[in-house]
Parts: structure tokens; C-alpha cells; sequence
């Protein structure tokens, strides 16, 4: 029996389990349209909960169990022909290491490669976004520019990045054949949740660490004080990319999705230190070092959290954001500043600090 969907239906892959997932899926269903989220059958209970919220808000919202990385996308043809033929775009959410926002890693480089594969099977389709990081890359200096990755980058990539850079490559190529949107976020923040869980991203390990310390004097801190930290707001995140995923200069473009007036690391830590009543650290120590002690044994049970903010802090790569920027400042779409919701920050880290108390004190060792 062939199954029946809504037209013109916007279809979201890997929202479960990336951190703007929920918030983009209720966003599109906001909009009128009709969204159907891919889902595993380990995945359905989060996809179902993320549907409830889309129905709570008057949407229309429905689960399709699949697989992104299968061959057509784990339905069966009836399935996979009739959506292609009610499909209007497709949101495909990468699914990368934890350092994205992703809670469980794919293959991204055969998830995108199936999505496009069903773009090219959707006769009414008029955009495809893919949703990818600035950090998959692999990068932590020089400058990242709103272009395809080259292939020296790929090459050159370590072991780690290198899927999540070509992913990102197979995106761009794939604009000279069809209405691709890429789309480049920075470390997701403040991304609202379907559980009680707190997603122990490098904003909010950081204001963990600070929290652990109590009163006690913070003389050295890990990273760059002349750095900058890369985080957005879910919520602007969803609305900016929207934005120009629903824009006629959208279509065929890479673009960044950052704030362009990123806080230093200095500022920033002087902002969480304020919030959570304890004064500055007077010394910045490079976090290479730090990540040297992470490897000493018997550290942290999540290593590669604590990795990954030892990584923000000490960045010093420049994001270009001017292709996004042309679109988003002429409607008045501006990241809010990072004093805007540092304090929504600490609090959200405060009311769950109990939970994950261990993670703050292996960070308290490295440094």
C-alpha cells in the first residue's frame, strides 16, 4: 500500500539527534508547512516528543522511521517515491561528533549523499539546506571563508574532521545541480530540551568549570585570551538560517551563521566569572598544554567534551560571516550580543550542576 503524504511537506533528517533539531522542526511547522521527521527506531521516541510539541503549537508534524545513511533512506519505494513527490525542501541537520551539537555520530558523507539523492528524486523541490558546522573544518586558525572546502583540507585533515569535511564538499558540489543551501553554524547554546538532560557543550562546561571552583581565586585559566568563543543561540541560529534558506540569494550559497562581534575569551570568562561571583583569572595558559594533561589516564569520563572547550578556548581562527551578513542585516536578523544570555547561560547550567558535578572536576584537574 503506498503511503500518502501531505504536500508540499518540508522534510528535517537528523533532528533528534542535533542540538537545533526540536527548534527547527517547530519553526518550519510555525511557518504552515507540513513536517515530517526522519527518524531511526532508536530515535522515534525523541522524534514522537519533538511531533507532540510541533501538534501542542497547532502544526502539523508526523515520524517516518528510517535510517539516514541506508539506501533510500531505509523506507520502502512506495514510501520513498511518494515523498519525493510531496516534498517542497528537505533540512538535512549533519550528524558529526559531539563537537556539532550531534548526540550520536553517523557516516555524515553517506547521510548526505542519500539526501541529496532524494532532492534529486523531488520533482517540487525548491530548496535543499544542509546544515553544517564552521568547525568542521578542522581548523583553529587563520581564516575560514563562506567557500567549498578544498580538497589540500580535506587531505590534510585529521582523522576526526575528515567525514565532516567531506560531507561539507559533496554540499557545496552539489549546488551546480540543484537548489542546494549550505549552511555553517558555530557552537550551538542555549538549544531548548526535550528531556531533563543538559547538553555538556563547551559554553556550558565552561560555566560548569567556573561553578566548581566555589570562592576559590581562578589565577590561570586554559586557552587564548585574545581568542574568541564562536557561540549562537539556538534560536537566532534557527531564525537566521531559515532566513536564508527561504531567500532567492539563498539558493547555491555557503554561509556562515556566527556572531559577527564575537566576545574574546577575556570577556567572556570576565562575564561568567562576574555571574557566578568570583573574580577573573589573571593568567591565560595555552590550552595545548591543557589538552596534553587531558591525556594523562584516568582523567575525565568525557574526554572529548572537555577537549573540544579546551579547543574553543584556545581558537584564534577568523569566520568570515559577509554572505550572511548581506542577507540577514538588511531585514534587521542580528546575533544578540554575548552579554545578552550569559546569565540565561549560568542559569541553565545552576539548575542542573548536581548531574554532572564529575565532568567540572576533571576539568578542574587539566587546568
Amino acid at each position: 500500500m503506498q503511503q500518502a503524504f501531505e504536500p508540499g511537506l518540508s522534510l528535517v533528517v537528523g533532528a533528534p539527534r542535533h542540538a537545533l533539531g526540536a527548534l527547527l522542526a517547530e519553526r518550519i511547522a510555525d511557518e504552515g508547512r507540513p513536517v515530517v521527521l526522519l527518524a531511526t527506531e532508536k530515535e522515534a521516541p525523541i522524534a514522537r516528543a519533538m511531533v507532540s510539541r510541533i501538534r501542542e503549537r497547532g502544526g502539523c508534524g508526523r515520524v517516518l522511521i528510517g535510517h539516514p545513511t541506508a539506501i533510500d533512506l531505509g523506507v520502502s519505494g512506495a514510501e520513498y517515491l511518494a515523498l519525493g513527490r510531496a516534498i517542497r525542501e528537505i533540512h538535512h541537520l549533519v550528524s558529526m561528533p559531539e563537537r556539532f551539537g550531534a548526540r550520536q555520530a553517523d557516516d555524515p558523507v553517506r547521510a548526505v549523499q542519500e539526501v541529496l539523492e532524494l532532492g534529486e528524486h523531488s520533482p517540487q523541490l525548491e530548496r535543499l539546506t544542509v546544515w553544517s558546522s564552521v568547525f568542521a573544518s578542522g581548523r583553529r586558525t587563520g581564516s575560514l571563508r563562506e567557500e567549498p572546502f578544498t580538497r589540500e583540507l580535506a587531505e590534510g585533515a585529521e582523522a576526526a574532521s575528515r567525514a565532516a569535511v567531506r560531507a561539507d564538499a559533496i554540499a557545496a558540489e552539489a549546488r551546480a545541480r540543484l537548489p542546494v543551501t549550505l549552511l555553517r553554524t558555530g557552537t550551538i547554546v542555549l538549544e531548548p530540551r526535550l528531556t531533563g538532560e543538559l547538553t555538556l557543550g563547551p559554553a556550558q562546561l565552561l560555566v560548569l568549570f567556573l561553578l566548581s571552583r566555589g570562592k576559590e581565586q581562578l589565577f590561570l585559566m586554559p586557552g587564548r585570551a585574545d581568542g574568541v568563543l564562536s557561540f549562537l543561540p539556538a534560536e537566532y541560529a534557527v531564525k537566521a538560517g531559515l532566513v536564508i534558506a527561504r531567500h532567492p540569494r539563498g539558493a547555491r550559497g555557503i554561509f556562515h551563521l556566527v556572531d559577527s562581534d564575537p566576545p574574546t575569551v577575556r570577556r567572556a570568562i570576565s562575564i561568567l566569572c562576574m555571574l557566578t561571583g568570583r573574580e577573573p583569572p589573571h593568567l591565560f595558559v595555552p590550552s595545548l598544554a591543557a589538552s596534553a594533561l587531558l591525556r594523562a589516564p584516568g582523567l575525565a569520563p568525557r574526554v572529548e567534551h572537555l577537549r573540544n572547550l579546551l579547543e574553543e578556548l584556545g581558537s584564534s581562527l577568523e569566520v568570515s560571516d559577509a554572505e550572511a551578513r548581506a542577507i540577514l542585516e538588511p531585514l534587521g536578523v542580528v546575533c544578540p550580543a554575548f552579554e545578552s544570555y550569559a546569565e540565561q547561560l549560568v542559569d541553565e547550567v545552576r539548575e542542573k550542576v548536581h548531574d554532572v558535578r564529575i565532568d567540572a572536576r576533571s576539568l578542574e584537574r587539566a587546568v
